[in-house]
């Protein structure tokens, strides 16, 4: 068993009165000191913050804007613990191309944060679609760490089973893009993206779909042993 003071949990919201947080009045408080009593009561070292989809309800110049003050608050709070936290960039998904990868340029050269973080799908169109090329380029070209968080999917909304989106549907939701061709297009296929040995994306509740898994690991296979 690895050290407690070596944990660092690399999945942990602040929660804040900016984008699809807002209005805040149903979400637990939340504060750095809060945050630091809870990592010391567990023997966290560290943890990397993020708000992956807090920007994707806003679009264009809306969407940079918010996506701008959540990456600065993000930032104020690792330059205050620089020990104890790092953080992931919000990317504003719905603002174009451009003003996306300025964003991302922002983040990681001035404020200096650890990677950038988004969700599985975007009004429902999956990162496995042919319109985040762009951004999967440039993320390839930095070698950056990406995070990505899941949200419910539309159509799983209309089915009702009375459980909790992150206790069921966030496994399937994780999956959906690797399925849908994040993996096989960007990761598996070195000559068109080189993510696969230049860095590992960090796909939250991935590891409980993996009973059913079996065609991704037949490319997983078949790219360790090509």
């Amino acid at each position: 068993m690895a050290s407690l003071s070596k944990i660092i949990d690399v999945h942990s919201h602040i929660i804040t009165n900016l984008g699809s947080q807002a209005p805040m009045d149903k979400l637990p408080p939340w504060s750095i000191e809060q945050s630091l009593s809870l990592m010391d009561a567990n023997g966290i070292a560290a943890s990397v913050l993020s708000l992956p989809d807090s920007a994707d309800h806003a679009n264009g110049p809306e969407a940079c804007q918010l996506a701008r003050r959540i990456n600065e608050q993000l930032a104020d709070i690792v330059s205050k613990h620089p020990t104890r936290f790092g953080a992931m960039a919000t990317l504003p998904a719905l603002a174009g191309t451009d003003g996306l990868l300025k964003e991302m340029t922002y983040a990681l050269d001035a404020l200096k944060l650890d990677g950038v973080a988004t969700s599985t799908s975007i009004d429902d169109i999956y990162l496995g679609d042919t319109r985040y090329d762009p951004w999967f380029e440039e993320m390839n070209r930095r070698g950056v760490t990406l995070f990505v968080h899941p949200v419910p999917a539309k159509a799983s909304r209309s089915v009702d089973l009375g459980i909790d989106p992150s206790l069921l549907e966030f496994m399937f939701d994780t999956h959906r893009p690797v399925a849908f061709g994040v993996h096989v297009r960007h990761y598996t296929h070195a000559h068109q993206y080189d993510l696969q040995r230049g860095q590992e994306p960090l796909l939250k509740d991935q590891n409980h779909f993996h009973p059913w898994r079996g065609n991704d690991a037949i490319c997983d296979d078949a790219y360790r042993n090509s």
